[in-house]
C-alpha cells in the first residue's frame, strides 16, 4: 500500500494523477478506480492510500484500491455528499440521482 497526494483530477476527462509520498513517479488514477472505492471525485492535495499496478495496455503505473487507510482523520474523502457551492463550485462533481 502506497500513500500519496492527488496532484490533479479532472471529472470530465475521467482521470488524474497521484504523487506518491515516497518520491516515485506520478501514478495514473482513472474514474473507474475512484468509483470502485465508493468516491465521486478526488481533490487536489487530498491524501490517499492506494496500490500501484502496472497496466500493460497503456504502458504505465495505475492506482487501484483507493482509500483512506492509515491516514489522519482530517483528510477529506468525498463520498456522495450533497452539492455545496461554498465547498465545490463545480456541479459536475455531483453523482447522478
Amino acid at each position: 500500500m502506497t500513500i500519496g497526494t492527488v496532484r490533479w483530477y479532472d471529472v470530465r476527462k475521467g482521470y488524474g494523477f497521484l504523487k506518491p509520498d515516497d518520491g516515485g513517479v506520478d501514478v495514473l488514477v482513472d474514474a473507474c478506480a475512484v468509483e470502485r472505492a465508493g468516491m465521486t471525485s478526488l481533490y487536489q492535495g487530498q491524501q490517499l492510500s492506494f496500490d500501484v499496478v502496472y497496466d500493460e495496455r497503456i504502458g504505465r503505473s495505475c492506482a487501484e484500491s483507493l482509500g483512506a487507510s492509515g491516514l489522519q482523520a482530517r483528510t477529506r474523502i468525498d463520498t456522495a455528499l450533497p452539492f455545496d457551492p461554498r465547498i465545490d463550485p463545480l456541479p459536475e462533481r455531483l453523482s447522478p440521482g
